[in-house]
């Protein structure tokens, strides 16, 4: 199970889970039902490309090799942090076709599962060379003579898969991070595991002494900021139309499904969409702002086609990617035991449309806020990987 932008792995103060919040754990909800379930810590400000490649070494149990090219490119540390001997998953994962996952992804987990799924079916000739130029041996994820991939599945949960008109995505989600930790502990304290921001490599780690608030802020003004290479630029709309992101291509041996939000209603009075009255308080300027947005450089004359949204991300973009479309494949009471999906199996290589969580948003699918149905949204949870488990090879 992936996070999402400004997510952990561990929970907060051994009590806050990413998946269930502050009363919920739904990763392990899953594995008392006899799911396996992991939880790996990917980088929360992260680009997709890095996070796919701190994915990987963990699963496999390797150093993070984000790649000498890459590297060269954005100007920080080659190599990642070494989870040599700790493979979450096991160390034969991607050489052994036996070895597959099934990956569940929120928000920008979704198109960090689809960066990892495309590095394993197409790998990086760019990459190849620069390792090769370097005397060096390649991440073994970047080879282009592959022969499986080791991705079953990849269900994308209100996931970011074209961009988001929330054009301040990171500064606002950060701004509810910090309000939180001030909350919790003090906007004075010094907390270096409160949130791990996985940016050593750009050498930006923790320093001893700083403020929780401080360090926020040094990130935010060092020329990490500024580059194409982390999750501001990432989930923006030019990011899914640069070639740093349109070379990935959906894997035609991967099963994807997405899962959208709606946190939003057509106005009766123009083409604007305005927040439900349950939408999550801090989502409403969000999704109010998202609501009306219009830029005709982008969208043309279609901005109205993108203001439907979850307080954070458009649902066209989270449908399916621009290029591929989607398949509509309805799972109906996804939140029941009763659910029911199609009779015919879906197809792989092509995002399948599961339907719209309406009244849903964001950070409330998350099961964050909804303590009084907190057993609904572990159904959810189980659904899915139920889905997933059943799939044919």
């Amino acid at each position: 199970m992936i996070h999402g932008i400004l997510g952990w792995a561990a929970p907060i103060l051994g009590k806050i889970h990413y998946y269930g919040g502050l009363t919920g754990n739904f990763p392990q909800h899953l594995r008392d039902q006899g799911y396996p379930v992991i939880v790996p810590a990917v980088g929360p400000l992260s680009s997709n490309w890095e996070r796919a490649c701190e994915l990987y070494a963990q699963l496999r149990g390797s150093r993070v090799d984000y790649g000498a090219a890459r590297a060269a490119k954005f100007g920080h540390a080659r190599y990642g942090r070494d989870y040599t001997g700790k493979a979450s998953y096991h160390v034969d994962f991607g050489t052994n076709p036996a070895l597959k996952v099934n990956l569940i992804g929120h928000s920008q987990g979704g198109p960090t599962m689809r960066t990892l799924a495309a590095l394993f079916e197409q790998g990086s000739a760019e990459e190849v060379a620069a390792a090769a130029a370097a005397g060096t041996l390649a991440n073994p994820l970047f080879y282009t003579n592959k022969t499986f991939n080791p991705v079953h599945s990849a269900f994308a949960i209100t996931p970011v898969l074209q961009g988001t008109t929330a054009e301040s995505i990171v500064s606002e989600m950060a701004k509810f991070v910090v309000d939180i930790a001030q909350l919790l502990v003090g906007a004075g304290n010094v907390l270096p595991g409160l949130w791990d921001w996985q940016l050593t490599h750009w050498g930006l780690d923790h320093r001893p002494g700083e403020s929780f608030v401080a360090y926020i802020a040094r990130i935010f003004a060092s020329p990490w900021n500024a580059s194409k290479s982390n999750a501001q630029w990432d989930n923006s709309i030019l990011a899914f139309r640069d070639p740093l992101t349109t070379w990935i291509q959906n894997s035609a041996n991967v099963y994807y499904f997405s899962l959208p939000a709606r946190a939003t209603f057509d106005s009766l009075l123009s083409s604007n969409e305005l927040p439900y009255a349950d939408t999550s308080p801090f989502l409403w300027p969000t999704a109010t702002v998202m609501g009306r947005y219009t830029n005709t450089a982008l969208f043309g004359s279609d901005s109205a086609a993108w203001r439907s949204n979850d307080g954070l991300v458009p649902i066209k973009s989270q449908m399916s990617d621009a290029a591929g479309g989607y398949d509509t494949w309805l799972m109906r009471d996804i939140r029941e035991k009763s659910v029911s999906v199609p009779a015919t199996l879906p197809r792989k290589g092509k995002f399948q449309y599961v339907g719209t969580a309406d009244h849903q948003d964001h950070i409330r699918i998350l099961g964050w806020l909804d303590v009084d149905v907190l057993s609904d949204m572990e159904q959810l949870y189980e659904n899915i990987a139920g889905l997933l488990w059943s799939l044919p090879a």
